[in-house]
């Protein structure tokens, strides 16, 4: 892996997200296939897997939607080069079985095609703010002219076939991410969960690194598959549930301010002066401070620090991006280096 495309901010961080920035990080979309005529890809073999990589890959390669530049053939990958491609949100966390998986992804990692991960063919693409319609537009136009080469193990009654039963149908799934700490700070975040839930949705923590809780209070809004969804209807449905989240954050950010000025004040001065003294700081505590630090930039307390700046280092100070960048040294000193600089002047 080159060092451009290490220190490259994907697409859904180099950008503000308008209105909804303040709560809405990035919203995203992705489409499963899978081949007719050949096992699912945990049940096929070796030369099976690369014979579905290769005849995915000719078409995708004439294809080539605008913008795909770079090809990551899993096996060639170190731990680290994999790792900075999952923290990219290139790719799923990957620890087992690597045969047959290749990644196609734009320059900014805006869009990815996944081969044999679970399935066959995983289409996706993110971006900042709240834009499913617009995302579902793009990839399904794609998807469509992959269709017209690819024979798609397609059922009448039950629409796309998957490798798991409760996926099969439309094969979509339309995902938010939410940054709720007031949600969180005023407990609410369980029985909002449990709400969306009764909707066939999800609400999950985003980066699940070692914690039993949600770092940087960053969650993840996600359908659940049905075979008896549209894809508007789930299109529809997420965004209307997002939008519902963001108006209760903004809400309940208020009336935590109103109530408890001063801690939430002292939480983010706190915050700042961790990240202007710092000598030493793990990639989790990072996330969890940089909640507050973006709490502070909404309500207006912090002039001289953005977003935008953030959401770089949320990509660029994690672990395999810092030791793919730094090797050998001492990557939480190093971060510690990066934030001092970032907040040099807040």
């Amino acid at each position: 892996m080159k060092k451009k495309d290490v220190l490259k901010v994907p697409a859904w961080l180099d950008a503000m997200s308008g209105k909804e920035q303040e709560v809405i990080l990035s919203s995203g979309i992705k489409i499963i296939r899978n081949i007719e005529g050949y096992p699912m890809a945990h049940h096929a073999s070796l030369e099976q897997l690369d014979t579905i990589k290769n005849k995915i890959s000719s078409v995708v390669d004439k294809i080539e939607p605008v913008g795909i530049l770079n090809v990551w053939n899993f096996n060639k990958l170190t731990e680290s080069a994999r790792g900075v491609l999952y923290e990219k949100h290139a790719c799923p966390f990957l620890n087992d079985r690597m045969d047959g998986m290749l990644l196609y992804a734009t320059e900014d990692f805006s869009m990815r095609v996944l081969l044999n991960y679970k399935e066959h063919l995983q289409l996706g693409n993110i971006r900042s703010g709240l834009v499913l319609d617009e995302l579902y537009k793009e990839l399904s136009s794609f998807e469509g002219k992959l269709s017209e080469q690819l024979p798609f193990a397609f059922s009448k009654r039950y629409g796309y076939l998957s490798s798991n039963v409760t996926k099969t149908g439309t094969g979509l799934e339309a995902t938010v991410v939410l940054h709720l700490p007031a949600l969180v700070g005023m407990e609410k975040i369980s029985k909002l969960a449990e709400a969306i839930e009764s909707k066939n949705m999800v609400l999950e923590r985003l980066y699940k690194d070692d914690t039993s809780f949600a770092l940087g209070n960053l969650y993840l809004l996600r359908n659940v598959p049905r075979i008896t969804d549209s894809e508007q209807d789930i299109l529809d449905t997420v965004t209307n549930v997002a939008e519902e989240l963001m108006g209760r954050e903004l809400r309940m950010r208020k009336v935590l301010y109103s109530r408890s000025r001063v801690v939430v004040e002292n939480y983010v001065w706190r915050a700042v002066g961790i990240m202007k003294h710092t000598r030493t700081i793990q990639a989790a505590e990072m996330l969890a401070l940089f909640s507050y630090i973006g709490l502070g930039i909404d309500l207006g307390l912090l002039e001289k620090i953005d977003w935008l700046t953030l959401k770089k280092l949320m990509v660029q100070a994690r672990n395999c991006h810092l030791k793919m960048i730094y090797t050998g040294k001492d990557i939480e000193q190093v971060r510690a280096t990066l934030l001092r600089a970032a907040f040099k002047e807040v």
